[in-house]
Formats: C-alpha cells, sequence, structure tokens
C-alpha cells in the first residue's frame, strides 16, 4: 500500500531512557535521508530524517539517538533494512517534488 507517511515508532526502553515520542512524518516534510553504516563494536549506525527547518546538533549516533526522528542500529542486517528505508524514501520524496513541479507550471 502507498502511503505518504513514515511512522518512528520506539521501543518502550528508549522512549523511557531518552524521552523519545512516536512520531509520524509527511513526505512533503522530509529534506533528506542520512544514513551512516554501524562501525561495531565501536559505534552505532543510524537513519535520520532531515526536515525543513530541523537542526542536528553533530552528525554522530549519540546525538542521533537522542532525537526522534532518527533510528539507531547496531547490526549489519538491521542496516541493511535501513538501506532500503532509504532508498525506498528517496524515491517517493523525487516521485513527490517530481508531481509539484509538474503541478507548479
Amino acid at each position: 500500500m502507498y502511503t505518504n507517511l513514515i511512522e518512528i515508532i520506539h521501543s518502550r526502553a528508549e522512549k523511557k531512557r531518552r524521552h523519545l515520542e512516536d512520531i509520524t512524518i509527511p513526505l512533503k516534510e522530509i529534506h533528506h535521508v542520512e544514513l551512516y553504516k554501524p562501525r561495531w563494536p565501536f559505534s552505532k549506525g543510524y537513519i535520520r530524517f532531515s526536515l525543513d527547518g530541523s537542526y542536528h546538533v553533530k552528525k554522530d549516533s549519540r546525538s542521533a539517538g537522542l532525537e526522534s526522528f532518527s533510528m539507531l542500529c547496531s547490526t549489519m542486517k538491521e542496516y541493511k533494512i535501513l538501506e532500503k528505508i532509504k532508498r525506498e524514501v528517496e524515491t517517493k520524496i523525487a516521485v513527490f517534488k517530481k508531481d509539484m513541479l509538474a503541478e507548479g507550471t
């Protein structure tokens, strides 16, 4: 089913420990998607959805873990899933922007 929304649902433990909230992001509000590979055992990887006007403190997994619009991964299996999500979101964003340009002309 085609949807124009991204839902990020954090675990109960993450919500409690890091004060995160589950969020729903419309595709039209996503500027770009950042994906960083986990460097096991040194750091976790993550996917971060950059929104219009959103501010990112740093490009590292510690700061990404504190943001509601990012998701951490620690294994290559999880990273591969996030890669697929990134490709899918970027494809949908490109189609959305193309449609917006076509409507504007």
